[in-house]
């Protein structure tokens, strides 16, 4: 069977407990249920979900120095009807609870999501007033887990269908009347005005966000069983073989070394995400490459051969999610019933075209025919027979295991390398040369389009193809002050990049500048090419390479000699993590407080949270940004981790933070580390005798209801802290905090390092309560 979804039990009187059948025969590997919860029952198909205008024709992405105001709008309003459409095709609403893949969601959230960040940025850009602030919570974060077995199973109450339906169609009202009002939003972007800049961004934002959980949501519909989705009307399907019959035979081309530079001009008129812009230019020495991608034919030589259980092929990432999934095949393929294979006539098994001779290639042509029958393949909205001419859909931990199965010097592309394969090529590729924008509506054979000047197929399009390299920024880059965790929570050294779109890209996606990146686990619509080469991918650290992370390390670690190298008096502002833990400590002991659990939020990269083991039991670190968590658990696990220091001559140093030493490992490991949202904290968590909140109260709307809302983790006789370099706490406006006194206020003084002969001095402002 193909990997099933966890089905979803509901509360009250919603159960969808008859859907369970669906998945009697298998669970997640894991054996438990994600547990989610809505208030009542949802109706069956609702009027809004039999209302979607359907759609599967995806428009160019736009050009905001050209476009008129009727071009923004068709382009909102197709991106708006694809992403129905595709979540049209549930069956019902109560599939709309269930979650396909147990790192994911419920299907419900990527409902509101796309609604949510438009009502959000462009709440930001003040071009809209909320719609619904319950609901731009609830759906605002998705799932960007540390691992794959270690996913944060928030429990949230999901709301009825209909509900969200409704939210949808007044969010898609207002935006219309904004893009539809000269006096709101002004199209096209004037002649020296840059893009980024300008209010259309915010909207081409929401645009392109849309567009890409299109694509992402048609990955989780696809792990459904097909029992419960309905295929769209014209949906079509590429055909198993091209047009001329004409046998895939796997060579590999030469590539000629060139200079290659890489990213987008922040000039450039169509939008773009943050980590598209900047540049690199590169060296790249000769090389070969597949001509094709690789076929599902091909890679099931690698599972016939026991790719699978051959432990000496996969890496240790690898491997452990192998046993913890008990993969045995790529995940789109299903398994059938023997007999029942051996009398299909329309499975002739494959015969392996190797790209080079050797043991494992002779093993794979002795291949049975009966072996090779076992396999149907899923594709969007049911079983079919196996298209043994598609390139074959898997992670990158396979993609890596397979290159391995092939030879020593077997690897998958650098981002250098596969701009060489890619060639000269056009933004957007004309209509009838790749498989991109739903030109089928799925992969389709690898020599179905033609090649380009080098002679490589779908060097752009059909799926995307994974790269070696990890995700990374370009130099210049910068985030967009309206969404400044796009990329950064991923230049962590556990993503790696994709490249070059799939058949289901659309918008920006489908451009050539696009580059996205997932956990090396994770499932899209991605295969993989091969390169042969002795020259291994060179891996920059992301954290040393991260002007934030650095900054950050700085901060919380360096001595004082080190932060402020001169002779004078700054003991009242330094190291002030540790003196906010020193504080907390105090108060939380003046208040007779109970200190077995502490909470640090806006942990960073630690510091705080290892400095209150010193007067409590078990301290939990949460932080919205991911690699800041990544830099906390190899904090806890080494106790120290190297940074790079910049100075304004450009000198660079490569320094150690370290644990102070008098927090031995034992109580180092007495933390966790989460990533985490503060408007949506879990219960998950539990509860805590001090909880401290620093500055992620910056950067929330409605930073009162924020506080009020985190009180509820505060055990009686607990301890609330709030530390923030903005006085929230100024003027009318107060926390309803029932059943808490006030402990005391203060100012902190804090210094921060810009450069060795430029410093900022701030104050962080200080607000106890005691829950009595």
């Amino acid at each position: 069977m193909i990997q099933s979804p966890i089905p979803v039990p509901i509360n009250g009187n919603g159960s969808v407990a008859g859907l369970t059948r669906y998945f009697a025969s298998e669970t997640s590997s894991s054996g438990d249920f994600v547990t989610c919860c809505r208030s009542k029952p949802a109706p069956k198909a609702s009027q809004y979900q039999n209302s979607v205008k359907s759609t599967l024709k995806s428009l160019p992405t736009l050009d905001l120095k050209k476009c008129t105001r009727q071009d923004v709008l068709d382009y909102f309003n197709n991106g708006w009807d694809l992403f129905e459409t595709l979540k049209a095709a549930c069956l019902d609403d109560d599939t709309f609870y269930l979650a396909p893949d147990k790192l994911r969601r419920p299907l419900i959230f990527y409902l509101g999501h796309t609604a949510c960040l438009f009502v959000n940025k462009l709440v930001a850009a003040n071009l809209m007033d909320r719609v619904n602030p319950h609901f731009e919570s609830l759906f605002a974060v998705g799932v960007d887990e540390m691992s794959w077995d270690d996913m944060d199973e928030d429990r949230y109450v999901w709301p009825p269908m209909n509900e969200v339906w409704e939210f949808r169609k007044n969010v898609h009202k207002q935006i219309v009347d904004i893009i539809t009002d000269p006096a709101r939003m002004q199209i096209p972007v004037p002649e020296g005005i840059n893009c980024w800049d300008h209010p259309l961004w915010a909207l081409a934002m929401g645009f392109e966000h849309e567009r890409i959980h299109f694509e992402t949501s048609s990955v989780l519909l696809r792990q459904l069983p097909a029992e419960l989705t309905v295929r769209p009307p014209g949906w079509k399907y590429a055909p198993l073989q091209a047009p001329e019959h004409v046998p895939i035979s796997q060579t590999f081309l030469d590539v000629p070394g060139r200079r290659v530079t890489i990213g987008k001009s922040f000039e450039d008129p169509t939008y773009g995400w943050d980590n598209e812009f900047g540049q690199r230019t590169e060296d790249v020495e000769d090389f070969k490459a597949s001509k094709y991608l690789i076929t599902n034919r091909e890679f099931f030589g690698f599972v016939a051969a026991g790719g699978y259980t051959n432990e000496s092929l996969w890496d240790e990432e690898g491997w452990k999610w192998r046993c913890y999934r008990k993969a045995t095949r790529p995940t789109f393929w299903v398994e059938v019933d023997p007999e029942a294979a051996a009398s299909d006539s329309n499975s002739p098994p494959p015969s392996p075209s190797p790209v080079h001779t050797g043991p494992s290639f002779a093993r794979a042509r002795r291949l049975s025919m009966t072996s090779a029958r076992q396999f149907k393949y899923r594709a969007m909205w049911h079983e079919m027979e196996m298209p043994w001419d598609w390139p074959v859909e898997v992670n990158y931990l396979e993609a890596r295991a397979y290159c391995r199965w092939l030879g020593p010097n077997y690897r998958l592309p650098s981002e250098a390398e596969w701009h060489c394969i890619r060639g000269d090529t056009p933004v957007l590729m004309p209509r009838g040369t790749a498989n991109l924008e739903m030109e089928f509506g799925s992969p389709s054979p690898v020599n179905y389009f033609p090649p380009n000047e080098l002679g490589f197929h779908d060097a752009r399009g059909n799926v995307w193809q994974w790269s070696e390299e990890h995700a990374h920024a370009l130099e210049g880059f910068r985030v967009h002050p309206l969404y400044d965790d796009f990329s950064t929570p991923c230049f962590d050294n556990r993503h790696n990049m994709i490249l070059g779109g799939s058949w289901v890209s659309t918008g920006d996606e489908a451009t050539k500048f696009a580059r996205f990146h997932f956990r090396r686990h994770f499932f899209q619509h991605a295969g993989f090419r091969v390169v042969q080469s002795n020259k291994a991918v060179h891996h920059e650290d992301a954290n040393e390479a991260d002007a934030l992370v650095n900054a950050h390390m700085a901060f919380f670690y360096a001595p004082t000699d080190e932060y402020f190298p001169y002779d004078l008096d700054i003991s009242a502002v330094r190291e002030y993590p540790a003196r906010i833990a020193k504080e907390s400590i105090r108060i939380a002991r003046q208040c007779s407080a109970p200190m077995s659990r502490a909470l640090d939020f806006g942990c960073s990269v630690g510091r705080t949270s290892f400095e209150l083991t010193r007067g409590y039991d078990k301290v939990v670190g949460i932080d919205t940004t991911a690699r800041f968590i990544a830099v906390c658990h190899s904090m806890r696990s080494g106790g120290n981790m190297k940074y790079k220091r910049t100075d304004q001559d450009g000198t660079e140093a490569i320094l150690l933070a370290t644990v102070p030493d008098d927090i031995p490992e034992p109580d180092r490991l007495r933390t966790e580390f989460w990533q985490g949202n503060l408007r949506n904290l879990s219960i998950h968590y539990g509860t805590f005798d001090l909880v401290l909140i620093s500055d992620p109260l910056l950067h929330v709307v409605d930073p009162l209801s924020v506080i009020e809302h985190v009180s509820q983790f505060v055990n009686p006789g607990g301890v609330l802290i709030i530390s923030t370099t903005a006085n929230l706490l100024d003027g009318d406006k107060k926390p309803v905090l029932p059943g808490f006194a006030p402990v005391e206020t203060r100012n902190l003084g804090l210094l921060v390092r810009e450069t060795t002969s430029k410093f900022h001095l701030g104050v962080a402002h200080l607000s106890a309560w005691c829950r009595g």
